[in-house]
């Protein structure tokens, strides 16, 4: 029998450098949910009463850390596949129709941005069809996360390389079945760790027993004479790593180190604003020569008959005028820590390369040729995301492919398929709008020599007379050129 890896893995979950890398994507998912520092006053967690819990300081921010990764996603929009053999590329996209991916793609992008990695996993439904679980990256609940996910390794972490093979852990619920195995002494229901290695001609699976890993099967599991299950053809061929990785540049955390600690400055700055207005709108006044009281009299020790100043008031002393004052002094003005807390959004614009508009509200609307050019950044690297990201879609056909190969279909192995993304141009919320469905029909057609502009309209939902009436004679990409221009 092979050598037990489950033993190296357990080893690599635990080293410093993969435990930091647990903590900076929890960090991340928990400041994009809202969950972030803030630490206010008595006198706000009074006036705000967050949730009906006056002691919650996590409710009040003022949360950028999701724009920097909503940024993003709003602009990644697949549309469709084309390639040479239209028979997969149309399979393709029923198959991405019937796993309602156009949904869960947002789900890949955030998590892929957020994360900075995240993986699907395929397989065959019971009719043999693909399936594609979106599974994140694997955080340990010791280190903040929910004990659920995948990790990959690559030869010498380089990730430009074949993949050596994937992971994923997960916790496995009470089986009646399997009964046996889990209760415990006292016969009551329990859970257990699984993990699951996927090399590309076999799979390893695993449970966790007493801190150690020890080899397990599910039923329907066939082993090989090496005790491992098998992940090879009819012909013995393997089948190959049935886990795609979509991963951010550098595998970063897109809410990283300076977008939490540009966040906490920020919320800091918003407290203290809030804490400069209320102070504001309430002066302090300064009595020389006397002390206001209800009654006249001299102020009582337990301060009962102080006076309280507000509209309407009336206010006397039987001082002479050169004898007493009553001096109001004002507040500052917090002016200036509003314009600090724009000046903190701005850094995080400039920093991550994202346009200032996504953060900042009124002032000057910037002209569309400054919008374009403020713009640039992001669509550049949206644009290095369209190679990247397209090349892990069009990998997970080509692992569905082999796998449908494998049970019933013949489709060519050797046919090469492509991504075809929406103008990154036209936010994924613009979808709905006229001119911004031209954009994206224009930039389908450009993009992609050959691709079928009507079939792609019926995708919409158009019917053949609609699609006759704009399609024909260059039509289509007359009104498509008009409305790129506009």
């Amino acid at each position: 029998m092979p050598e037990n890896l489950a033993h190296l893995a357990l080893i690599n979950w635990n080293e410093s450098e993969e435990v930091a890398r647990q903590k900076a994507i929890a960090r991340a998912q928990k400041y994009y949910r809202g969950d972030q520092l803030s630490y206010l006053s008595a006198r706000l967690k009074e006036i705000l009463d967050l949730d009906g819990v006056v002691s919650n300081d996590k409710l009040f921010h003022l949360n950028i850390a999701r724009k920097v990764v909503t940024a993003f996603v709003e602009r990644l929009n697949v549309t469709g596949f084309t390639g040479e053999d239209q028979a997969f590329a149309d399979w393709a996209y029923a198959a991405w129709q019937a796993n309602r991916m156009d949904a869960l793609e947002r789900e890949i992008f955030k998590q892929a941005k957020r994360d900075g990695e995240t993986f699907v996993v395929v397989s065959l439904n019971d009719d043999n069809e693909p399936q594609f679980t979106v599974t994140p990256r694997f955080v340990d609940s010791v280190n903040g996360g929910e004990g659920y996910g995948c990790r990959a390794e690559y030869p010498d972490d380089d990730v430009t390389q074949p993949m050596k093979y994937a992971v994923k852990r997960w916790t496995e619920d009470y089986d009646e079945e399997n009964a046996e195995h889990w209760t415990d002494d006292q016969k009551r229901a329990k859970k257990r760790q699984r993990m699951t290695m996927y090399f590309p001609d076999h799979l390893e699976k695993f449970a966790l027993a007493k801190g150690k890993w020890e080899l397990t099967q599910d039923a329907d599991d066939a082993l090989d004479a090496d005790g491992w299950i098998p992940w090879v053809d009819a012909s013995g061929d393997p089948l190959g790593i049935p886990v795609i990785h979509f991963r951010n540049d550098e595998l970063e955390c897109e809410i990283d180190s300076t977008v939490v600690s540009m966040q906490n400055l920020l919320n800091k700055t918003l407290i203290d604003f809030a804490e400069s207005a209320d102070a504001s709108a309430f002066a302090v006044w300064v009595a020389l020569g006397f002390i206001p009281t209800s009654d006249g009299k001299p102020l009582a020790s337990d301060g009962s008959n102080r006076a309280e100043i507000k509209p309407g008031a009336v206010i006397g002393t039987n001082a002479k005028p050169t004898d007493a004052n009553l001096t109001r002094v004002p507040g500052d003005d917090p002016k200036p820590l509003m314009d600090a807390v724009d000046r903190i959004m701005l850094w995080v614009a400039q920093v991550k390369d994202l346009p200032p508009s996504r953060f900042l509200l009124g002032g000057q609307t910037p002209s569309a040729e400054t919008q374009k050019q403020l713009d640039s950044p992001l669509l550049a690297h949206i644009a290095q995301l369209h190679t990247s990201w397209g090349d892990a879609f069009e990998d997970m056909f080509y692992c569905a492919r082999r796998l449908a190969n494998f049970v019933s279909k013949g489709f060519d192995e050797s046919a090469l398929l492509e991504t075809v993304w929406v103008n990154p141009a036209i936010r994924s919320d613009d979808r709905d709008d006229p001119l911004s469905f031209w954009q994206a029909i224009a930039a389908a057609v450009q993009s992609v020599p050959g691709l079928d502009p009507g079939g792609l309209l019926k995708r919409y939902g158009w019917s053949d007379a609609d699609v006759a009436s704009v399609v024909g004679d260059g039509v289509m990409r007359d009104l498509a050129g008009e409305a790129i221009t506009q």
